[in-house]
């Protein structure tokens, strides 16, 4: 899906409790790990992921749905391999600033050893710090390149909520 189209079905789909956006490819990002450069494997995803995944961090917290946008996305959450692997599993790694490439981004929760989504790949996850502007730009609303996911809304069937889901996405044709 596009960006502008999620955007739009979590304002406009009253069905979905809420709706987030992902990408199944991870980036390499570089990182200094004891001095040496190492690539790890970075998910972006939206500030409201792990909410509607309905996943809790086992340290610290998730990302919040303000932190999808530019200016506020300067946070990461670690996989527990991650945390274990990098970090000794050191417990004071929430509100500490790791340098991602020439990024400098505060951790802010460490996930559940179990949680691997959206692929076992993942390292950690960044928020996509989306300019604001970007919302009205058409590269935002033609170029499909993110995965959306939904929580419904409590008392909804799936049908209502792909009735009312269709119904928005013929609205954006037009």
């Amino acid at each position: 899906a596009a960006p502008a189209n999620v955007l739009d079905w979590r304002e406009r789909v009253s069905s979905f409790a809420d709706v987030a956006a992902y990408t199944e490819r991870v980036s390499r990002v570089p990182y200094m790990l004891e001095g040496e450069p190492v690539l790890v494997a970075a998910s972006p995803v939206t500030g409201n992921f792990f909410s509607v995944l309905g996943v809790r961090a086992a340290l610290g917290r998730t990302f919040t749905w303000e932190e999808t946008w530019a200016g506020r996305s300067d946070v990461v959450v670690l996989s527990d391999a991650m945390w274990r692997s990098h970090f000794g599993a050191e417990r004071g790694i929430v509100g500490r600033t790791i340098t991602l490439g020439s990024t400098e981004l505060r951790v802010v929760g460490v996930m559940p050893p179990a949680f691997c989504f959206p692929t076992g790949e993942t390292q950690l996850w960044i928020s996509w710090g989306w300019p604001v502007e970007n919302r009205e730009q058409v590269f935002f609303r033609r170029a499909h390149w993110v995965r959306p996911i939904a929580r419904l809304a409590p008392g909804v069937t799936h049908e209502q909520a792909n009735a009312q889901f269709q119904a928005v996405v013929q609205q954006l044709q037009v």
